[in-house]
């Protein structure tokens, strides 16, 4: 199936190592992702909660 999106949006996804959520833009392209991988969905999205609370006065730090 097809999603449109019209602006940043988080979404999940389940890998060898777990689940993670990551950000993406309304292109599709990453933003940003968990730097840990969880046991559930249910887990990461607690995670991307405190993360959403917390993100208005975080620091941002970018590593290549």
């Amino acid at each position: 199936s097809v999603i449109e999106i019209d602006s940043a949006a988080f979404e999940f996804h389940h890998t060898d190592e777990g689940w993670r959520w990551r950000l993406v833009d309304e292109h599709g392209n990453e933003l940003g992702e968990s730097v840990n991988a969880f046991e559930s969905r249910a887990a990461a999205q607690e995670e991307l909660s405190t993360v959403k609370e917390l993100g208005p006065d975080a620091w941002v730090s970018i590593a290549e």
